[in-house]
């Protein structure tokens, strides 16, 4: 009745995919259910309670509909073929919901190319399966154009939090809760940031999704320590560029030299780069606003801030240690490693 015994079955009992995907299915399951541990030789439990769980977890962590009816339908067949329990757990009610919003994604997915785009007078793709709360939060998170990387982060953070209280509508809970959860992710050793942004997702879903203040939170906030930057050396950044040729070397170059964001190399064009001016126009970079950087020249503190997109200047100053006249002028890096 163990692991090893459905894999067995598994071969014997099907033919396509199941034969390989059934197995690691519920091997998946067993793992959630022993925190990371699993007995091969031992039964592995099925419970309603227990597959719902599972299946919210792997929701949560983003598993599409059809990647989750293939665990139900994994788990049904070991309870069926192998533990042959009377009576089994009853999952006919979640394979037909799974199988609905299979069909559902699969038919968005594969539609005429016309799907809604997020800001474009519309939400964009929501996932139907995420509990409305977060549904809702994405929407707000979308009409206040926040970047995709802060509706992910502050999404995830809801559903931990909701994990947390065990329960999807959060507007019966407030301070106590909120102070109890960033108690338990600060026991896990995260940063500081990190406890901070948990908690500004929260604060943001109270009073932008559920219009709500919460009082006296503000005095959960971690405080943060002075924090300096990790900087290469010349030879090391030197050494690094050998491992790079190409678009990727070019790339390298652009964020070393001129100091781009990944993103905002990424998306940079063609009309971007004055080589007259020996500047490059940053378009939507951090926080959503246009600078320009150096492709490069010489600059003071107050241009270098500006060049960075800092609004502070103590930020700027920060990363003064790394230019050859700290404070007063700046060149881009790559000028002092002679690459061309």
């Amino acid at each position: 009745m163990c692991l090893d015994r459905f894999e067995v079955v598994c071969r014997q009992a099907f033919t396509g995919n199941e034969r390989t995907w059934f197995p690691r299915s519920l091997f998946g399951y067993a793992k959630h259910l022993g925190r990371g541990r699993v007995d091969t030789t031992t039964a592995v439990p099925v419970t309603r309670d227990s597959v719902i769980a599972y299946l919210r977890f792997l929701r949560d962590a983003g598993a599409p509909a059809w990647k989750r009816l293939q665990v139900v339908r994994a788990i049904d067949a070991y309870q069926n073929l192998v533990l042959r329990l009377a009576p089994a757990a009853d999952l006919f009610d979640i394979k037909k919901k799974l199988s609905e919003l299979a069909a559902a994604q699969r038919q968005a997915s594969e539609g005429s190319g016309n799907s809604p785009v997020a800001g474009e007078g519309n939400d964009g793709h929501i996932d139907p399966d995420e509990p409305a709360p977060i549904r809702e939060m994405r929407r707000v998170l979308r009409r206040l154009h926040h970047p995709i990387a802060t509706e992910n982060a502050y999404t995830q953070w809801v559903k931990r939090f909701m994990r947390h209280v065990d329960d999807e509508n959060l507007e019966d809970y407030g301070e106590k809760e909120i102070g109890e959860f960033l108690t338990d992710i600060a026991l896990t050793q995260v940063v500081a940031s990190t406890q901070n942004q948990a908690l500004n997702a929260l604060l943001f879903f109270y009073r932008k999704v559920l219009g709500r203040e919460l009082a006296g939170v503000q005095r959960l906030r971690a405080r943060t320590g002075d924090y300096r930057p990790v900087v290469l050396t010349k030879n090391e950044v030197a050494n690094l560029l050998g491992f790079f040729n190409g678009t990727k070397r070019a790339m390298f170059l652009l964020m070393y030299g001129s100091g781009l964001r990944p993103k905002e190399c990424r998306c940079l064009r063609i009309k971007d780069l004055c080589f007259d001016r020996r500047v490059i126009d940053v378009r939507r970079g951090k926080g959503d606003k246009d600078r320009v950087t150096v492709m490069p020249e010489g600059a003071d503190i107050r241009t270098v801030q500006e060049l960075l997109g800092h609004k502070d200047v103590r930020t700027t100053m920060i990363y003064t240690h790394v230019m050859n006249r700290p404070g007063l002028a700046v060149k881009s890096p790559l000028d002092s490693l002679g690459v061309e």
